[in-house]
């Protein structure tokens, strides 16, 4: 296999830690992640230590990045403020959503990929087949079940939606704009379980999935193995969410 240099943008959450484990198994790769915090136990990768809502210094990034990579095949925008997420003003009723996490979830999700993005052309234009994979989720483009969050602690919050659609028509422009060299493409992913999930919310959700479960984290690396491969998909939002958005 030939060599890719894959950078990562947010790359130590619950997703971004796990594609770092499943990509730095391949030793035809390597890996930058950039993040506030290192991931925990993986190995085989680099990381540069940095706050992605620092847009001033998006600059300095760049030139950190070109000292390990003279170009880049793969950038993975996953940075993102999700329900789990602890911001005052996030977990609540939408008569409490705060504009302070309203504006911290549209730097987080979306301007974050914008810039990072344009920041990072260059480097990008240098790879003979450049990626581009950016993640939205069904919140992006389908309205939410308020019932499933009846009588549970979690709640959906109005910022992550306009932020994850804002994430699908930023893909589908840069697939149009930037050269036919180039495939851009965002992932929808539906809700992920894991052991601290509140069970009733577990429960009231997977009714919905054809399925009748949740996302789990191996389901991820399918997907983000073959846009990683592809050349001719581009400009496509796919959508694994065992059904949910079927509806």
């Amino acid at each position: 296999m030939i060599e890719k240099k894959i950078l990562i943008l947010g790359g130590s959450g619950t997703i971004g830690s796990y594609i770092n484990y499943f990509l730095s198994q391949n030793r035809d790769n390597e890996i930058i992640n950039v993040d506030i915090k290192k991931p925990k136990k993986i190995k085989n990768t680099n990381f540069i230590k940095f706050n992605l809502l620092n847009f001033k210094n998006y600059k300095s990034l760049e030139k950190k990045i070109s000292k390990k990579f003279n170009k880049i095949d793969v950038l993975i925008n996953c940075a993102a403020m999700v329900g789990t997420t602890k911001e005052k003003g996030w977990n609540e009723k939408f008569e409490k959503q705060s504009l302070s996490s309203w504006q911290r979830c549209i730097d987080t999700n979306l301007t974050s990929s914008f810039y990072s993005t344009q920041v990072l052309y260059n480097l990008l234009k240098k790879s003979q087949k450049p990626k581009i994979i950016n993640f939205s989720s069904i919140y992006g483009f389908t309205a939410p079940r308020f019932e499933i969050y009846n009588k549970t602690k979690k709640n959906n919050q109005i910022a992550y939606s306009v932020s994850k659609a804002g994430i699908i028509q930023l893909t589908k422009w840069l697939s149009s704009y930037l050269d036919k060299k180039f495939s851009v493409n965002c992932v929808s992913f539906g809700g992920l379980s894991d052991s601290k999930m509140d069970k009733k919310f577990k429960r009231n959700y997977s009714k919905f999935t054809f399925k009748k479960r949740m996302m789990k984290i191996d389901d991820i690396r399918p997907v983000i193995e073959f846009l990683i491969e592809t050349d001719y998909t581009t400009g496509q939002n796919l959508v694994i969410d065992g059904g949910w958005s079927t509806f």
